[in-house]
């Protein structure tokens, strides 16, 4: 049995270790912590961590700083805007709790620092989102960040478009099927955006991903970069308009010969052969030209509709294209050399003809309906040609390119090539000959056109007429030097070996000429009677006159350097 002191001493010993108030008689004093506000035992030294030294709250101040409430919203938009403005001078923000400083509608400078091209791997980071679901993943992705963590390409905002849809439109190649599938709420997936912008897919199960409105991933690719499609089953699938892939394919180019895929039809009766003829596929089955949409326009009247607008703007370039010649400018792109007028004369013919030279097969190639093609053309003008495959080229009438190359003084010595002929018999031998190429081969001399006259009686006369034209020369040559003025057109055009004509003489010694048949008599390498006219301070203001170009320039430019010469010699006296 203790006594009542020890026993005293017992419960304030046992009140004092678990902290709870302690008495001394009858009514102790309750012992608070000042900081926590809990009970202290009796040794005067809270048990509560935080008051204890070196934790979050040891004496009055930290009292205060742990009661001060959370910084205002001034104070953070404050924050914000001043690590906006470290952004825009292009420092990296690095630090996590900048980094997720929001503004009201819930971007963080984190977005802002991804749209500046900082790029984080944090995905605590990356989810960062404002109000309408945008994270900073979405914005990384529009700065083209690439993302393969599917965890990351799943991240949508409020309308569904997730990562993967932006790193899709901005050129990242996505193959996992999956996310392939990802789609936002108006069910356009990623595929349809990987197809928009230039992605190959071939997955049968992909490309029949449809949007609400049925539109497949296969209707894009065929649209958007011409993908063509073969298989049948998805030639068909339909949007809920009922265009097919094969409608959206053709309208694009792609050509069909099945009937049953010529047929198929939209929802107001316009089918794929409707659309393929608004592209210019040429159609001739009268079963497919008689098909018509639900307001009675066949496909016939779609070819013919289509051809009269092919035709007028077609007239509209090739106008263009001839301006810009006769303005001796160069024409380089095919597609415009290959335009052509109602007669099948092309663009590149125009430019042959005034100089341009070429060398591409498939533009020396094009032909007019008459089948002169640009070959005969730049032969014609002095170009050289010695590939025997368009030395063959024939017009309708059988003349070759090597006709036009030997009439324009090209020599040859191939006899495949010299026994060429026409469709009456003149070979490209006589032609030569009667530019005066010598023949001593006795099976080329025998060579005879369907009149009977052979290559050795071409020969025979043209070195008769030679020399009396060289006479004729050279008696207007003297004519010419004792200043007399020559008149007769035949004289005029007496030509020498290499195209040079009486005229050309004449105008070098100053004498005028206003008939556009003389002053466009031309030598071998095209210049004409007007450039050299010109060359001697001949004025000329008839557009055609002044357009006339050898391979040096237009009669335009040779009064313009006498202009110039002119003006020099003025300013040196």
């Amino acid at each position: 049995m203790s006594c009542g002191t020890c026993s005293e001493k017992t419960k304030q010993g046992a009140s004092a270790a678990l902290g709870a108030p302690t008495a001394t008689g009858g009514a102790g004093a309750i012992q608070h912590c000042p900081n926590c506000g809990g009970f202290m035992p009796g040794s005067g030294s809270c048990h509560n961590p935080q008051c204890q030294p070196g934790g979050a709250i040891d004496d009055a101040d930290s009292l205060r700083a742990r009661k001060t409430p959370r910084p205002s919203a001034a104070a953070t938009k404050k924050r914000f805007d001043a690590a906006i403005r470290r952004i825009e001078n292009h420092e990296q923000i690095t630090g996590p709790g900048t980094l997720r400083l929001a503004d009201k509608t819930g971007k963080t400078v984190a977005h802002e620092a991804a749209a500046h091209g900082q790029q984080f791997t944090d995905p605590e980071i990356l989810k960062l989102a404002d109000k309408k679901g945008w994270t900073v993943a979405h914005q990384a992705a529009i700065r083209g960040q690439q993302f393969t963590d599917p965890a990351i390409l799943k991240l949508a905002n409020r309308d569904g478009a997730s990562v993967a849809h932006i790193a899709a439109g901005h050129g990242q190649q996505i193959t996992d099927p999956k996310i392939l599938r990802l789609a936002n709420t108006d069910g356009h997936s990623v595929a349809h955006t990987a197809a928009e912008y230039g992605q190959q897919i071939t997955d049968p199960k992909i490309l029949r991903l449809a949007d609400k409105r049925g539109k497949t991933v296969a209707h894009v690719a065929a649209s958007l970069h011409g993908q063509q499609f073969t298989d049948l089953a998805i030639l068909r699938l339909a949007t809920s308009r009922g265009e097919t892939v094969a409608h959206w394919a053709a309208s694009e180019g792609q050509q069909f010969t099945d009937p049953e895929i010529l047929k198929l039809a939209d929802k107001n009766g316009w089918t794929v052969a409707h659309s393929a003829a608004t592209r210019g596929q040429q159609i001739t089955d009268p079963e497919i030209l008689w098909l018509a949409d639900y307001a009675g326009r066949t496909v016939a009247q779609v070819v013919s509709s289509f051809r009269k607008a092919a035709a007028a703007a077609t007239k509209i370039r090739f106008d263009a294209a001839t301006r810009q010649i006769e303005n001796n400018e160069q024409i380089t792109d095919p597609e415009i050399l290959r335009l052509a007028d109602t007669d099948g004369e092309t663009v590149a013919h125009r430019a042959a003809e005034h100089g341009q030279q070429f060398t591409d097969p498939d533009i020396l190639k094009l032909a007019d309906r008459e089948g002169w093609t640009v070959a005969h053309a730049l032969a014609d003008h002095g170009q050289q040609i010695t590939d025997p495959e368009i030395l063959r080229l024939a017009s309708t009438d059988g003349w070759t390119v090597a006709h036009s190359a030997a009439a324009a003084g090209q020599q040859f010595t191939d006899p495949e090539i010299l026994r060429l002929a026409e469709n009456s018999g003149v070979t490209v031998a006589h032609v030569a000959a009667e530019r005066g190429q010598q023949f001593t081969d006795p099976e080329i001399l025998r060579l005879a056109d369907y009149a009977g006259r052979s290559v050795a009686d071409v020969v025979s006369d043209f070195r008769k007429a030679a020399v009396a034209t060289k006479k004729r020369i050279d008696a207007a040559k003297r004519q010419i030097e004792n200043n007399v003025q020559i008149t007769d057109p035949e004289t005029l055009r007496l030509a020498d070996e290499n195209g040079w004509t009486v005229a050309h003489m004449a105008a070098r010694r100053d004498q005028r000429f206003t008939d556009p048949d003389i002053l466009k008599l031309a030598n071998q390498r095209g210049t004409t009677v007007a450039h050299v006219a010109a060359d001697r301070g001949q004025q000329f203001t008839d557009p055609e006159i002044l357009r006339l170009a050898d391979y040096a320039g237009s009669v335009a430019d040779v009064v313009s350097d006498f202009e110039a010469r002119l003006r020099a010699i003025e300013s040196a006296a």
